[in-house]
């Protein structure tokens, strides 16, 4: 099994957030240790009268509001690819094929090009009726009785539970990536409590050091 950032732990992840943007510097240390002591180290639901902690996360939150969170050295675009949960993004792929076509016009000619634009091609080619014919796709009608009314929140038992078995895993993580974090991974597979065969140690491509 391969989990590319997998969202494990939406805590946790939210919460290392703010210490992956200090790391990479998108933070000021005074406005971080600021955060960290008013806060207590936890910047989720926070108590609305702590007014220090309040204003500490409102100038954390604006400094980062033009980051692309998914990856800090990418360009901010709107995000395009689709997410099962997504509700919004399901709408977005019932839109009209001409109104994707312009889309991907206007923003072809920008003078830098985000990677997910492509996916402006997807929704074409996907809601195309004659490919979806050729693809035999079937028209499925939403019951009104939604069986999937429970999000999970946190997946690290889970995680434990597959320690138990023969499955192997190979978890890898984006060094920018402020949505789910090197550091959020790296927390919850500690608690697993897993045997370290190989040391942290730098891996290469073309015999250029990489990560």
């Amino acid at each position: 099994m391969i989990g590319g950032s997998p969202v494990t732990s939406i805590a946790l992840e939210n919460n290392t957030k703010i210490i992956m943007a200090h790391r990479l510097t998108l933070i000021s240390d005074s406005l971080y240790e600021e955060a960290k002591e008013s806060c207590e180290g936890w910047y989720i639901d926070v108590n609305p009268s702590n007014t220090k902690c309040v204003k500490a996360l409102q100038e954390i939150d604006e400094l980062l509001t033009d980051i692309n969170v998914a990856n800090v050295l990418d360009p901010n675009c709107e995000r395009l690819s689709p997410k099962p949960n997504d509700t919004r993004s399901r709408r977005v792929l019932k839109g009209k094929e001409t109104n994707f076509q312009w889309q991907f016009q206007k923003q072809h000619h920008q003078k830098w090009w985000c990677k997910s634009y492509v996916y402006l091609l997807s929704y074409i080619w996907a809601n195309d009726e004659k490919v979806q014919e050729a693809l035999h796709v079937r028209e499925v009608l939403k019951s009104k009785r939604d069986i999937y009314n429970k999000d999970i929140s946190d997946a690290i038992d889970y995680q434990k539970n597959l320690t138990q078995t023969n499955l192997k895993v190979l978890l890898y993580n984006g060094d920018h990536d402020l949505v789910v974090s090197h550091i959020s991974t790296e927390t919850w597979i500690g608690t697993l409590h897993l045997t370290v065969e190989d040391p942290w140690r730098p891996w290469f491509v073309d015999g250029q050091v990489a990560g």
